[in-house]
């Protein structure tokens, strides 16, 4: 489970449960890109 506040900016990065690095970037039409990268 994963836990992202809303802000202001483009892209956050979130870390995951299982310690995967997750960067998310939130197009202006609501949908995200998520690119998770496995430790």
């Amino acid at each position: 489970m994963v836990l992202v506040g809303a802000t202001h900016d483009d892209k956050q990065v979130a870390t995951g449960r299982f310690g995967a690095l997750m960067a998310i970037d939130m197009e202006a039409d609501g949908l995200a890109t998520i690119l998770i990268e496995a430790e």
